[in-house]
């Protein structure tokens, strides 16, 4: 699974400029959530719509939950993860994560990667 630095920079900052802490890792979750169910969609070769269509639900709703515009009912999300065939800790981001492979990155991609992980310690 890639790691979306967009993301964490926009929680960083958001934290920083005083937005709640709540609010920004509710933004921040929906974004992960909708990042896992896009990236399984496609891994899969399945359209929006045949996923929509699966779960009961409209074309635009799947495409809100993948734009992190919205966060799908406990329901829909037991639904999702059953079609998907990965548990609903895969579909959130709780997972545990493969080692990081750091082979063939350079030095400055090696430093920005443990600053986002310091930033995260703090």
């Amino acid at each position: 699974m890639k790691i979306c630095a967009m993301r964490i920079l926009h929680l960083v900052r958001a934290t920083r400029a005083g937005q709640r802490g709540l609010r920004a890792q509710k933004n921040l979750f929906m974004g992960v959530f909708g990042d896992n169910i896009r990236d399984i969609r496609v891994q899969k070769g399945l359209s929006q719509q045949q996923v929509a269509e699966h779960i009961g639900t409209s074309l635009t709703q799947v495409w809100r939950w993948e734009a992190g515009q919205t966060a799908p009912s406990i329901d829909n999300a037991a639904l999702l993860a059953r079609f998907y065939n990965v548990s609903l800790d895969r579909l959130c981001g709780l997972h545990a994560p493969p080692d990081l492979d750091l082979e063939g990155l350079d030095g400055a991609q090696i430093e920005a990667l443990q600053a986002v992980v310091a930033a995260f310690k703090r």
